[in-house]
């Protein structure tokens, strides 16, 4: 990730081996990108708040029947120790 003229892009996306990637995408401020493998997709998104960035990050493992999703989300205001993160599982 770089932040050039206050804007937030993807310098380069390298997933990990038996992983790919689809191309970055960016609206209204937002950066997504998607990687897939084996059944299973993650969404990251990245926005620029007040010069800070702001990361949800979405798991959904696509070959169970129950819609299995797993969110992370990162909110880190003031910088300090505290990472403000919150975990969820939906069943």
């Amino acid at each position: 990730m770089e932040v050039t003229n206050n804007q937030l892009r993807v310098a380069n996306v390298l997933p990990a081996a038996t992983w790919s990637a689809r191309s970055p995408e960016y609206d209204d401020g937002e950066v997504e990108v998607e990687f897939f493998r084996e059944g299973t997709k993650v969404e990251f998104k990245a926005r620029l708040v007040n010069g800070s960035v702001k990361v949800f990050v979405e798991s959904e493992d696509q070959s169970r029947d129950d819609s299995y999703k797993e969110e992370y989300r990162h909110d880190d205001d003031d910088h300090d120790d505290d990472d403000h993160d919150v975990h969820e599982d939906d069943d």
